[in-house]
């Protein structure tokens, strides 16, 4: 069974080929520029380095969300549009899942943050008891402040450890609360794309057979900084 997976979440961006399990190719950027601009030439180009024909992709795996709203359209779009071209489903993962498997080999419980903006951050916390990835508690868009404060009524803030993109907004406040050894180096920072394509095919194996791309959709956890002007001015009294 052969994934295509990507990843535009955030600034950083990434894309594999794996073929039951195994990885077949990959390229990782911490900074991509404008999705829309990178995605498709670089999955056009990695396929023709592989040797591979689209027409032999089975499934289509992508990070869902949370995220940034723009980046996960882009990338959740073309992934429905090259799986409804193929006729082959869709599966979506967790992005802070994906992120949070990068550092399941520390031997820390694993916090992965994204900048949600508005001061807050899209986070969760995950343990690897027997090497499965467990969530300590779910997904969540809070305030920083919060955040630790959830993390320290579990009494796990000398067990954690931060990764993810929101580390280039939060590191600072961060280190006044935790020690430098808790913040994971910059290049555990982004999400790669074979750790998509292992949920999915975990999913796989487990039954799972994926969405119709029309059923498909991104999981943004929060309305949007527009959404949610949008309401306001619609709840303005009128003069």
């Amino acid at each position: 069974m052969l994934i295509l997976a990507l990843d535009t979440s955030s600034t950083s961006g990434s894309i594999a080929l794996v073929r039951d399990g195994c990885l077949i190719s990959e390229s990782n950027s911490p900074d991509v520029g404008t999705h829309s601009e990178w995605l498709m030439p670089s999955i056009e180009a990695m396929m023709a380095a592989s040797g591979i024909a689209a027409s032999g992709i089975d499934v289509v795996a992508v990070s869902m969300g949370p995220g940034s709203f723009t980046g996960l359209r882009i990338g959740v779009s073309i992934a429905k549009g090259i799986a409804w071209t193929l006729g082959c489903p869709i599966i979506g993962v967790s992005t802070l899942k994906a992120l949070a498997l990068n550092l399941r080999d520390t031997g820390y419980v694993a916090v992965p943050l994204l900048d949600a903006r508005r001061s807050q951050v899209y986070s969760a916390v995950y343990s690897f008891p027997g090497g499965e990835t467990t969530p300590v508690f779910e997904e969540s868009a809070l305030g920083i402040e919060a955040l630790l404060d959830e993390i320290s009524a579990r009494g796990l803030a000398s067990q954690v450890l931060f990764t993810g993109a929101g580390l280039k907004v939060y590191s600072d406040r961060l280190l006044e609360s935790v020690s430098p050894e808790q913040i994971a180096g910059p290049e555990l920072w982004c999400v790669k794309a074979s750790t998509v394509a292992e949920l999915a095919y975990k999913e796989l194996l487990g039954g799972a057979k994926g969405l119709k791309p029309v059923d498909f959709s991104p999981f943004y956890l929060r309305k949007s900084e527009a959404e949610v002007r949008l309401k306001l001015n619609r709840t303005k009294p009128s003069t």
